[in-house]
Protein backbone atom coordinates (compact mmCIF):
# COMPACT_ATOMS: atom_id res chain seq x y z
CA UNK A 1 0.00 0.00 0.00
CA UNK A 2 1.23 3.19 -1.03
CA UNK A 3 1.60 6.50 1.25
CA UNK A 4 -1.12 8.37 -0.26
CA UNK A 5 -3.25 4.97 0.17
CA UNK A 6 -2.49 4.93 3.47
CA UNK A 7 -3.51 8.45 4.05
CA UNK A 8 -6.34 8.00 2.53
CA UNK A 9 -7.29 4.92 4.86
CA UNK A 10 -6.16 6.80 7.61
CA UNK A 11 -8.81 9.95 6.50
CA UNK A 12 -11.90 7.36 6.07
CA UNK A 13 -11.62 5.87 9.61
CA UNK A 14 -10.84 9.56 11.47
CA UNK A 15 -14.43 10.61 9.38
CA UNK A 16 -16.12 6.53 10.64
CA UNK A 17 -14.87 7.20 14.18
CA UNK A 18 -16.42 10.81 14.06
CA UNK A 19 -19.68 9.34 12.65
CA UNK A 20 -19.64 6.73 15.79
CA UNK A 21 -18.84 8.86 18.40
CA UNK A 22 -22.08 11.15 17.02
CA UNK A 23 -23.89 8.47 17.00
CA UNK A 24 -23.31 7.38 20.83
CA UNK A 25 -23.77 10.66 22.00
CA UNK A 26 -26.94 11.01 19.99
CA UNK A 27 -28.59 7.83 21.62
CA UNK A 28 -26.69 7.60 24.90
CA UNK A 29 -29.49 9.34 27.43
CA UNK A 30 -28.08 12.15 29.74
CA UNK A 31 -28.20 12.38 32.93
CA UNK A 32 -31.54 13.20 34.69
CA UNK A 33 -30.77 16.63 36.68
CA UNK A 34 -32.31 17.33 40.23
CA UNK A 35 -36.35 18.70 40.26
CA UNK A 36 -37.14 21.38 42.45
CA UNK A 37 -39.50 18.52 44.27
CA UNK A 38 -36.34 16.37 44.56
CA UNK A 39 -33.92 18.89 46.07
CA UNK A 40 -36.64 20.08 48.55
CA UNK A 41 -37.27 16.32 49.17
CA UNK A 42 -33.78 15.40 49.76
CA UNK A 43 -33.49 18.79 52.06
CA UNK A 44 -36.39 17.62 54.25
CA UNK A 45 -34.84 14.21 54.77
CA UNK A 46 -31.81 15.46 55.61
CA UNK A 47 -33.16 18.21 58.34
CA UNK A 48 -35.35 15.25 59.68
CA UNK A 49 -31.98 13.80 60.08
CA UNK A 50 -29.78 15.99 61.50
CA UNK A 51 -32.84 16.57 64.60
CA UNK A 52 -32.62 12.81 65.04
CA UNK A 53 -28.87 12.79 65.21
CA UNK A 54 -29.20 15.53 67.96
CA UNK A 55 -31.35 13.35 70.29
CA UNK A 56 -29.19 10.45 69.89
CA UNK A 57 -31.41 8.52 67.04
CA UNK A 58 -29.86 6.78 64.20
CA UNK A 59 -30.25 8.38 60.79
CA UNK A 60 -33.07 7.58 58.74
CA UNK A 61 -32.54 5.73 54.94
CA UNK A 62 -34.94 6.48 52.33
CA UNK A 63 -35.54 4.15 49.10
CA UNK A 64 -37.13 4.52 45.97
CA UNK A 65 -40.44 3.00 46.62
CA UNK A 66 -40.88 5.15 49.10
CA UNK A 67 -40.40 8.06 47.88
CA UNK A 68 -42.65 7.21 45.22
CA UNK A 69 -45.13 6.46 47.87
CA UNK A 70 -44.81 9.52 49.46
CA UNK A 71 -45.45 11.30 46.53
CA UNK A 72 -48.60 9.60 45.56
CA UNK A 73 -49.87 10.96 49.19
CA UNK A 74 -48.31 14.38 48.48
CA UNK A 75 -50.56 14.78 45.66
CA UNK A 76 -53.55 13.40 47.85
CA UNK A 77 -53.65 15.59 50.49
CA UNK A 78 -53.86 18.31 47.87
CA UNK A 79 -57.58 17.13 46.94
CA UNK A 80 -57.75 15.83 50.67
CA UNK A 81 -55.77 17.11 53.68
CA UNK A 82 -56.26 14.10 54.98
CA UNK A 83 -55.17 10.97 56.61
CA UNK A 84 -57.23 8.90 55.08
CA UNK A 85 -56.99 8.84 51.13
CA UNK A 86 -59.68 10.58 48.80
CA UNK A 87 -60.95 6.58 47.80
CA UNK A 88 -61.70 6.25 51.65
CA UNK A 89 -58.94 4.05 52.63
CA UNK A 90 -56.23 4.72 55.35
CA UNK A 91 -53.12 6.43 54.47
CA UNK A 92 -51.55 3.14 55.11
CA UNK A 93 -52.73 1.42 52.42
CA UNK A 94 -50.15 3.41 49.83
CA UNK A 95 -47.82 1.48 51.49
CA UNK A 96 -49.13 -1.97 50.67
CA UNK A 97 -50.37 -0.50 47.43
CA UNK A 98 -46.53 0.42 46.21
CA UNK A 99 -45.20 -3.33 47.61
CA UNK A 100 -43.90 -1.65 50.83
CA UNK A 101 -43.64 -4.41 53.64
CA UNK A 102 -43.18 -2.86 57.09
CA UNK A 103 -42.96 -4.09 60.99
CA UNK A 104 -44.15 -0.25 61.95
CA UNK A 105 -45.39 3.02 59.79
CA UNK A 106 -46.65 6.64 60.21
CA UNK A 107 -47.54 9.53 58.44
CA UNK A 108 -46.63 13.15 58.87
CA UNK A 109 -48.37 15.68 56.57
CA UNK A 110 -48.45 19.68 56.10
CA UNK A 111 -49.41 22.14 53.92
CA UNK A 112 -48.51 25.93 53.09
CA UNK A 113 -44.60 25.80 54.44
CA UNK A 114 -42.64 27.49 51.90
CA UNK A 115 -39.22 25.55 52.33
CA UNK A 116 -37.84 22.26 54.12
CA UNK A 117 -36.46 24.12 57.08
CA UNK A 118 -39.80 25.48 57.80
CA UNK A 119 -41.80 22.59 57.57
CA UNK A 120 -39.51 20.78 59.25
CA UNK A 121 -40.23 22.89 62.06
CA UNK A 122 -43.55 22.92 62.20
CA UNK A 123 -43.77 19.12 62.50
CA UNK A 124 -41.36 19.22 65.38
CA UNK A 125 -43.20 21.74 66.92
CA UNK A 126 -46.14 19.22 67.03
CA UNK A 127 -45.73 16.47 69.79
CA UNK A 128 -47.61 13.69 67.48
CA UNK A 129 -45.38 14.94 64.25
CA UNK A 130 -42.81 14.99 66.78
CA UNK A 131 -43.26 11.84 68.29
CA UNK A 132 -42.86 10.19 65.29
CA UNK A 133 -39.41 12.31 63.69
CA UNK A 134 -37.48 11.34 67.36
CA UNK A 135 -38.96 7.03 67.46
CA UNK A 136 -36.40 4.70 66.78
CA UNK A 137 -38.67 1.84 66.38
CA UNK A 138 -38.54 3.62 62.10
CA UNK A 139 -35.31 2.50 60.17
CA UNK A 140 -36.75 4.32 56.69
CA UNK A 141 -38.61 7.52 55.18
CA UNK A 142 -40.52 8.76 52.00
CA UNK A 143 -40.73 12.22 51.31
CA UNK A 144 -43.06 13.76 48.92
CA UNK A 145 -43.34 17.31 47.65
CA UNK A 146 -46.01 18.53 46.04
CA UNK A 147 -46.98 22.01 44.23
CA UNK A 148 -50.08 23.19 42.85
CA UNK A 149 -51.32 26.55 41.09
CA UNK A 150 -54.95 25.13 41.19
CA UNK A 151 -57.47 26.84 42.84
CA UNK A 152 -59.29 23.40 44.02
CA UNK A 153 -56.36 23.33 46.74
CA UNK A 154 -56.06 25.64 49.41
CA UNK A 155 -52.13 25.51 49.90
CA UNK A 156 -49.83 25.19 47.05
CA UNK A 157 -47.24 23.76 48.50
CA UNK A 158 -47.99 20.06 50.27
CA UNK A 159 -45.37 17.88 52.20
CA UNK A 160 -45.31 14.18 53.37
CA UNK A 161 -43.38 11.56 55.40
CA UNK A 162 -43.84 8.19 55.17
CA UNK A 163 -41.79 6.15 57.88
CA UNK A 164 -41.64 2.92 57.92
CA UNK A 165 -39.47 0.30 60.29
CA UNK A 166 -37.94 -2.98 58.14
CA UNK A 167 -35.06 -4.05 56.19
CA UNK A 168 -35.41 -2.76 52.67
CA UNK A 169 -33.02 -3.25 49.71
CA UNK A 170 -31.62 -0.03 47.78
CA UNK A 171 -31.71 2.18 50.62
CA UNK A 172 -30.17 5.36 50.43
CA UNK A 173 -29.33 8.69 52.56
CA UNK A 174 -29.61 12.07 51.41
CA UNK A 175 -27.40 13.89 48.81
CA UNK A 176 -24.94 16.84 49.30
CA UNK A 177 -26.10 20.04 48.39
CA UNK A 178 -23.80 22.44 49.00
CA UNK A 179 -24.75 26.08 50.34
CA UNK A 180 -23.68 29.28 48.35
CA UNK A 181 -24.55 31.50 51.13
CA UNK A 182 -26.62 32.23 54.44
CA UNK A 183 -28.39 35.16 55.45
CA UNK A 184 -30.06 35.43 59.11
CA UNK A 185 -33.80 37.11 59.15
CA UNK A 186 -32.78 39.12 61.37
CA UNK A 187 -30.15 42.05 61.50
CA UNK A 188 -30.22 42.93 65.03
CA UNK A 189 -31.60 42.05 68.51
CA UNK A 190 -32.76 43.84 71.38
CA UNK A 191 -33.38 42.07 74.74
CA UNK A 192 -33.85 42.44 78.32
CA UNK A 193 -31.84 40.61 80.46
CA UNK A 194 -33.01 37.36 80.85
CA UNK A 195 -35.41 37.89 78.19
CA UNK A 196 -35.05 35.54 75.10
CA UNK A 197 -35.51 35.79 71.02
CA UNK A 198 -35.17 33.07 67.96
CA UNK A 199 -33.29 33.36 65.41
CA UNK A 200 -33.23 31.67 62.13
CA UNK A 201 -30.51 31.41 59.58
CA UNK A 202 -31.27 30.68 56.42
CA UNK A 203 -29.20 28.94 53.13
CA UNK A 204 -29.12 29.77 49.97
CA UNK A 205 -30.20 27.65 47.96
CA UNK A 206 -33.15 26.79 50.79
CA UNK A 207 -32.18 23.08 49.93
CA UNK A 208 -28.73 23.45 50.63
CA UNK A 209 -28.02 20.50 53.38
CA UNK A 210 -25.30 21.72 55.37
CA UNK A 211 -26.12 22.27 59.12
CA UNK A 212 -26.32 25.60 60.87
CA UNK A 213 -24.58 27.03 63.46
CA UNK A 214 -24.81 30.41 65.66
CA UNK A 215 -22.17 31.07 67.75
CA UNK A 216 -22.04 34.18 70.42
CA UNK A 217 -19.05 36.75 70.83
CA UNK A 218 -19.82 37.13 74.38
CA UNK A 219 -21.84 34.50 76.27
CA UNK A 220 -21.85 36.62 79.31
CA UNK A 221 -23.88 39.19 77.13
CA UNK A 222 -25.96 36.98 75.17
CA UNK A 223 -25.85 33.01 74.58
CA UNK A 224 -27.25 30.50 72.73
CA UNK A 225 -29.65 27.98 74.64
CA UNK A 226 -31.34 26.00 71.98
CA UNK A 227 -31.55 24.86 68.23
CA UNK A 228 -34.09 23.41 65.98
CA UNK A 229 -33.60 22.84 62.38
CA UNK A 230 -32.43 26.35 61.85
CA UNK A 231 -33.64 27.85 64.68
CA UNK A 232 -31.72 29.38 67.26
CA UNK A 233 -32.89 30.44 70.95
CA UNK A 234 -30.88 33.41 72.21
CA UNK A 235 -30.87 34.82 75.71
CA UNK A 236 -30.19 38.17 76.88
CA UNK A 237 -27.30 37.43 79.85
CA UNK A 238 -26.54 40.72 81.25
CA UNK A 239 -26.53 44.20 79.74
CA UNK A 240 -23.91 44.82 77.15
CA UNK A 241 -23.41 44.04 73.41
CA UNK A 242 -22.49 41.06 71.77
CA UNK A 243 -22.53 39.51 67.53
CA UNK A 244 -23.46 36.10 66.81
CA UNK A 245 -22.50 34.72 63.67
CA UNK A 246 -24.68 32.16 61.95
CA UNK A 247 -22.79 30.09 59.85
CA UNK A 248 -23.72 27.54 57.14
CA UNK A 249 -20.55 25.67 55.42
CA UNK A 250 -17.78 28.63 54.40
CA UNK A 251 -20.51 31.06 54.71
CA UNK A 252 -21.32 33.42 57.42
CA UNK A 253 -23.33 36.48 58.36
CA UNK A 254 -23.29 38.59 61.54
CA UNK A 255 -26.52 39.82 63.73
CA UNK A 256 -26.09 42.26 66.45
CA UNK A 257 -27.72 41.56 69.78
CA UNK A 258 -27.96 44.56 72.27
CA UNK A 259 -28.94 43.37 75.67
CA UNK A 260 -30.76 46.35 78.45
CA UNK A 261 -28.95 49.54 77.31
CA UNK A 262 -26.26 47.94 75.34
CA UNK A 263 -24.23 48.74 78.70
CA UNK A 264 -21.60 46.48 79.99
CA UNK A 265 -22.58 48.31 83.31
CA UNK A 266 -25.58 50.41 84.56
CA UNK A 267 -23.56 53.79 84.49
CA UNK A 268 -22.22 53.93 81.29
CA UNK A 269 -23.85 54.82 77.92
CA UNK A 270 -22.53 53.16 74.74
CA UNK A 271 -22.42 56.13 72.89
CA UNK A 272 -20.04 57.72 75.21
CA UNK A 273 -16.37 58.25 73.28
CA UNK A 274 -15.11 56.32 76.61
CA UNK A 275 -17.37 52.95 75.93
CA UNK A 276 -15.23 51.03 74.31
CA UNK A 277 -12.27 51.67 76.93
CA UNK A 278 -14.20 51.02 79.25
CA UNK A 279 -15.27 47.94 77.91
CA UNK A 280 -11.83 46.60 77.03
CA UNK A 281 -10.56 47.30 80.54
CA UNK A 282 -13.26 44.87 81.91
CA UNK A 283 -12.79 42.37 79.88
CA UNK A 284 -9.23 42.53 80.08
CA UNK A 285 -9.21 42.46 84.23
CA UNK A 286 -7.83 45.99 84.05
CA UNK A 287 -10.41 48.09 85.70
CA UNK A 288 -13.28 45.86 86.99
CA UNK A 289 -16.70 47.80 88.04
CA UNK A 290 -17.98 47.59 90.90
CA UNK A 291 -20.69 44.99 93.06
CA UNK A 292 -23.82 47.07 92.44
CA UNK A 293 -23.05 46.77 88.58
CA UNK A 294 -21.67 50.17 88.04
CA UNK A 295 -18.29 51.25 86.30
CA UNK A 296 -18.48 54.59 88.17
CA UNK A 297 -16.36 56.05 85.06
CA UNK A 298 -16.44 59.92 86.71
CA UNK A 299 -14.65 59.17 89.58
CA UNK A 300 -11.34 60.60 90.52
CA UNK A 301 -8.16 58.30 89.96
CA UNK A 302 -5.47 58.05 92.38
CA UNK A 303 -1.91 57.42 91.37
CA UNK A 304 -2.27 54.02 93.26
CA UNK A 305 -5.16 53.00 91.02
CA UNK A 306 -3.94 54.38 87.75
CA UNK A 307 -0.64 52.67 88.03
CA UNK A 308 -2.10 49.73 89.20
CA UNK A 309 -4.52 49.71 85.90
CA UNK A 310 -1.36 49.92 84.22
CA UNK A 311 0.20 47.04 85.79
CA UNK A 312 -2.38 45.25 85.14
CA UNK A 313 -2.07 46.69 81.07
CA UNK A 314 1.59 45.06 81.35
CA UNK A 315 0.01 41.51 82.41
CA UNK A 316 0.47 41.82 86.38
CA UNK A 317 4.10 41.33 86.71
CA UNK A 318 5.46 39.80 90.08
CA UNK A 319 8.49 41.72 91.61
CA UNK A 320 10.52 40.68 94.48
CA UNK A 321 12.09 42.82 97.24
CA UNK A 322 11.57 44.93 100.01
CA UNK A 323 9.01 48.15 100.51
CA UNK A 324 11.20 50.81 100.25
CA UNK A 325 7.80 53.29 101.05
CA UNK A 326 7.09 54.46 104.37
CA UNK A 327 3.44 54.95 103.27
CA UNK A 328 2.68 51.83 101.04
CA UNK A 329 1.13 48.88 103.36
CA UNK A 330 2.04 45.16 102.35
CA UNK A 331 -1.62 44.44 102.62
CA UNK A 332 -2.49 46.85 100.11
CA UNK A 333 -4.64 46.09 96.72
CA UNK A 334 -2.01 48.28 95.01
CA UNK A 335 1.50 46.80 97.08
CA UNK A 336 2.08 45.01 93.90
CA UNK A 337 1.54 47.55 91.36
CA UNK A 338 3.53 50.26 93.33
CA UNK A 339 6.92 48.09 94.00
CA UNK A 340 6.61 47.50 89.57
CA UNK A 341 5.94 50.69 89.24
CA UNK A 342 9.08 51.71 91.12
CA UNK A 343 11.14 48.78 90.53
CA UNK A 344 10.86 50.00 86.34
CA UNK A 345 11.37 53.52 86.82
CA UNK A 346 7.71 54.81 86.40
CA UNK A 347 7.07 56.40 89.14
CA UNK A 348 8.63 56.58 92.57
CA UNK A 349 8.86 58.51 96.07
CA UNK A 350 7.36 61.90 96.07
CA UNK A 351 9.23 63.16 99.42
CA UNK A 352 11.89 61.35 101.18
CA UNK A 353 10.38 57.75 101.55
CA UNK A 354 6.92 58.78 100.53
CA UNK A 355 4.79 57.12 97.86
CA UNK A 356 1.98 59.32 98.19
CA UNK A 357 -0.64 56.38 97.02
CA UNK A 358 -4.02 58.63 97.27
CA UNK A 359 -2.73 61.86 95.28
CA UNK A 360 -4.78 62.62 92.84
CA UNK A 361 -3.57 61.49 89.20
CA UNK A 362 -3.67 64.19 87.06
CA UNK A 363 -3.26 63.84 83.04
CA UNK A 364 0.30 65.20 83.03
CA UNK A 365 1.19 62.39 85.57
CA UNK A 366 -0.52 59.72 83.47
CA UNK A 367 1.37 60.05 79.79
CA UNK A 368 4.39 60.63 82.30
CA UNK A 369 3.53 56.70 83.61
CA UNK A 370 2.86 55.91 79.96
CA UNK A 371 6.01 57.38 78.08
CA UNK A 372 8.72 55.84 81.05
CA UNK A 373 6.62 52.67 79.88
CA UNK A 374 7.18 52.70 76.54
CA UNK A 375 10.96 53.59 77.03
CA UNK A 376 10.95 57.78 77.29
CA UNK A 377 10.47 57.90 73.71
CA UNK A 378 12.61 61.26 72.44
CA UNK A 379 11.91 61.44 68.68
CA UNK A 380 8.36 63.26 67.99
CA UNK A 381 7.50 66.99 67.81
CA UNK A 382 6.25 69.37 69.80
CA UNK A 383 2.21 69.75 69.94
CA UNK A 384 2.59 73.63 70.96
CA UNK A 385 0.30 73.78 73.92
CA UNK A 386 0.42 77.06 75.51
CA UNK A 387 -0.16 75.57 79.30
CA UNK A 388 2.77 72.91 79.81
CA UNK A 389 6.16 75.38 79.78
CA UNK A 390 6.38 75.71 83.30
CA UNK A 391 6.51 71.43 83.83
CA UNK A 392 9.70 70.16 83.95
CA UNK A 393 11.67 68.28 80.88
CA UNK A 394 10.00 64.82 81.33
CA UNK A 395 6.39 65.80 81.27
CA UNK A 396 6.56 67.88 78.13
CA UNK A 397 8.50 65.24 76.79
CA UNK A 398 6.08 62.55 77.87
CA UNK A 399 2.74 64.97 76.62
CA UNK A 400 4.32 65.97 73.16
CA UNK A 401 4.93 62.30 72.62
CA UNK A 402 1.19 61.17 74.20
CA UNK A 403 -0.22 63.27 71.57
CA UNK A 404 2.13 62.46 68.30
CA UNK A 405 0.78 58.64 69.07
CA UNK A 406 -2.85 59.63 68.96
CA UNK A 407 -3.15 58.35 73.46
CA UNK A 408 -4.53 62.29 74.67
CA UNK A 409 -5.48 65.28 72.67
CA UNK A 410 -5.34 68.75 74.16
CA UNK A 411 -8.08 71.46 74.03
CA UNK A 412 -9.42 73.55 71.31
CA UNK A 413 -7.56 76.64 72.79
CA UNK A 414 -4.16 74.61 72.16
CA UNK A 415 -4.13 73.72 75.98
CA UNK A 416 -3.61 70.55 77.59
CA UNK A 417 -5.25 71.13 81.32
CA UNK A 418 -1.94 69.27 82.62
CA UNK A 419 -2.72 69.09 85.95
CA UNK A 420 -6.45 68.34 85.48
CA UNK A 421 -7.30 65.24 87.40
CA UNK A 422 -7.77 62.21 85.42
CA UNK A 423 -11.45 59.81 85.77
CA UNK A 424 -11.11 56.18 86.22
CA UNK A 425 -12.47 56.61 82.20
CA UNK A 426 -10.09 58.99 80.97
CA UNK A 427 -7.07 56.62 82.62
CA UNK A 428 -8.58 53.73 80.91
CA UNK A 429 -9.52 55.43 77.62
CA UNK A 430 -5.22 56.21 77.71
CA UNK A 431 -4.06 52.93 77.98
CA UNK A 432 -6.45 51.85 75.34
CA UNK A 433 -5.58 54.05 72.98
CA UNK A 434 -1.92 53.27 74.12
CA UNK A 435 -2.43 49.35 73.64
CA UNK A 436 -4.73 49.22 70.45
Amino acid sequence: MTDLQKTRVLRALSVLLAIIILLCAAVTPKASAKTTDEYYENAVLFWTNLERTRHGLSKLQTTDALDAAADKRAVEISRSFSHTRPNGSAWYTVLSDSGISYSSAAENIAAGQADPCEVVTTWLNSSGHRSNILNGKYSHLGVGYYYTSSSASRYSRHWEQLFAGGSYSGSRSSFYVAPTGISADKTSITLSAGGTAELKGIPTPIYATSEITCVSSNPNVVKVTGVQVNVFTVKGVANGTATLTVKCGSYSCPVRVTVGNGSVFSDTNPASPYYPAIVWASEKGIAAGYGDGSFRPNNTCTKAQALTFLWRAEGSPQVAGANPFSDVSSSSPYYKAILWANKNGIAGAESGSSFRPDRQCSRADMVLYLWRCAGSPQSFKSAGFTDISGLDSEHRAAINWAVSEGIVTGYSDSIFKPYETCTRAHVVTFLYRYYN
